[in-house]
């Protein structure tokens, strides 16, 4: 799933409210969700695209921090998971690319804990789709669904990181980021800094006195909510005593994070002949409300998309549900006219504004077509 647009897909934050799971399915089904209630149940890491580097011959390992934001005790129910790979859907379980959920099997009341993320050993760009459930003592389930991005990127100044990208919170709860990282060279007395005074919390998931090249880790860093913008440093120190170094942009707002989500901005689509002449993304509800009115279209002036097929809580449709309950995910699949080359087309999907706040109710992505 090769990007041109690196943005941010995990905006912060979410999800969900008293709903039922289904028979296992991703995503699960959600039966009568309240409809405005907005509870705020999870705590969720906004995070940088996860690096694929070619010179390490084994998967790195990263650190996603989940807060339990409510007064009860919740244990975890069921994981669900599927995987795209440049693009196309991949049925099973993806090589090991997995999340190891061992830390969250109970949160307590306003705690947090740690999801460990493995990134696939294949080199490409991929997205890992996540719906994980959790319940109280009265058994309601609470669901959060998040998109994994990962790509193939060159290291820069010893680190490979997609500096790039820019991290764009909405939020009125604390919140933290995940910055997911390798280093391109032995460094030692690592520092993670941030100049915002909202500034709560902050950690580093290798020993920051000395790494060895090709390892991975992972800054994590809490912040109050708050309109600003603020600048992330991690540092080291090279074996030749050169100082190396890389920036990421944080952008906050303060609100509700209620929002759908698009898995890639900008998807190039390879159709030569050996391809399958299909590709994917996901449509997720990554808010904590359920959404409405939701409609999809594309531009498909060249006529180069010739079927799209939605699969959705275990069931496929030829249009997007009109309804997304927060945690939702949609698969898209799009057949692919194999003579289309040197074209694009746009995939848009509307809904509902979110009452009260300035959140977008369109989200967007460009299809290119190559046949090289």
């Amino acid at each position: 799933m090769q990007k041109i647009n690196y943005s941010v897909l995990l905006s912060t934050i979410v999800l969900c409210v008293s709903c039922s799971a289904g028979d296992g399915s991703m995503p699960a089904t959600t039966t009568s969700p309240p409809d405005s209630s907005g509870i705020q149940t999870f705590g969720f890491s906004s995070i940088l695209q996860i690096p694929i580097v070619n010179s390490i011959a084994s998967s790195a390992s990263y650190d996603l921090d989940v807060l339990n934001l409510t007064d009860k005790a919740l244990s975890f129910n069921h994981l669900d998971a599927q995987f795209i790979h440049d693009g196309r859907l991949l049925p099973d379980v993806y090589e090991n690319s997995y999340l190891n959920v061992s830390d969250c099997l109970v949160l307590n009341p306003h705690s947090r804990c740690t999801l460990h993320y493995t990134a696939p050993e294949k080199m490409g760009d991929d997205a890992t789709a996540y719906k994980l459930t959790f319940n109280d003592e009265q058994h309601n389930l609470y669901s959060f669904s998040r998109v994994l991005n990962s790509i193939n990127i060159p290291a820069i100044n010893g680190f490979y990181v997609n500096s790039s990208q820019k991290l764009n919170v909405v939020s009125d709860k604390n919140y933290t980021v995940t910055i997911p990282f390798v280093v391109s060279e032995d460094l030692q007395n690592l520092k993670l800094t941030s100049d915002s005074p909202n500034l709560v919390n902050q950690k580093l998931s290798c020993d920051p006195r000395f790494i060895t090249k090709n390892s991975s880790c992972t800054a994590t860093l809490e912040f109050s909510p708050g309109y600003y913008s603020a600048d992330i440093n991690v540092m080291g120190i090279s074996n030749d005593q050169a100082i190396r170094k890389f920036n990421i942009i944080l952008n906050a707002k303060t609100g509700n994070p209620n929002l759908m989500g698009i898995s890639d901005e900008d998807l190039i689509i390879d159709n030569t002949e050996s391809s399958t002449h299909q590709a994917s993304l996901f449509v997720l509800n990554n808010g904590s409300r359920n959404v409405k009115n939701v409609v999809s279209s594309i531009s498909n002036t060249s006529n180069a998309i010739t079927d799209v097929n939605y699969q959705c809580n275990g069931q496929n449709y030829k249009q997007i549900p009109s309804s997304f309950f927060p945690g939702d995910i949609c698969r898209v699949d799009f057949s692919v006219d194999p003579h289309s080359n040197g074209v694009f087309e746009s995939f848009k999907v509307t809904f509902d504004q979110v009452s009260g706040t300035d959140l977008p109710s369109t989200i967007s992505s460009k299809l290119y077509f190559i046949n090289n």
